[in-house]
């Protein structure tokens, strides 16, 4: 491609036709990997009562966004009272976002953390949910590691 550069104006017209693919590209990229950032700490507003958090924890994760879920639900536990309802909610809710990220390893641990809660003498007071599905996911994730 030969540029004709008769005048200045020419010259920087040519430069500007040369030069825009790379700079509309360059802001493609940048703008694809901005949707990327979700490895960032988030400010949490410890404010919200523990439903609130865990109600921000879920839409967080509707929207793929699942360390700024693991926030919400992280403030939870530092906070709920243990055995609670939040704290059983919290801790499930973290070990199904490493479950759902495919880190297996992670998820299986916290679900056996949970599990491991349920064996103590007030266990028939705790919510049975978390074990029940803590139970089934952690078969799954035998199924899915055997191959």
């Amino acid at each position: 491609m030969q540029l004709s550069c008769n005048s200045p104006a020419d010259y920087a017209i040519n430069c500007f036709m040369f030069i825009r693919p790379i700079i509309v590209n360059i802001i493609f990229v940048l703008v694809l990997c901005g949707g990327c950032s979700t490895g960032k700490n988030i400010v949490v507003d410890t404010s919200l009562s523990d439903a609130e958090l865990i109600q921000r924890g879920q839409e967080a994760f509707d929207l793929n966004r699942y360390r700024q879920a693991i926030q919400h639900y992280t403030v939870v536990l530092e906070r709920a009272a243990p055995y609670s309802e939040s704290f059983f909610a919290a801790e499930y809710e973290i070990a199904f976002v490493y479950y759902k990220m495919k880190d297996y390893k992670a998820a299986q641990v916290k679900f056996k953390e949970i599990l491991a809660n349920y064996g103590n003498t007030e266990a028939e007071l705790y919510p049975a949910q978390y074990k029940i599905l803590s139970l089934k996911l952690l078969e799954s994730i035998e199924e899915k590691t055997k191959s």
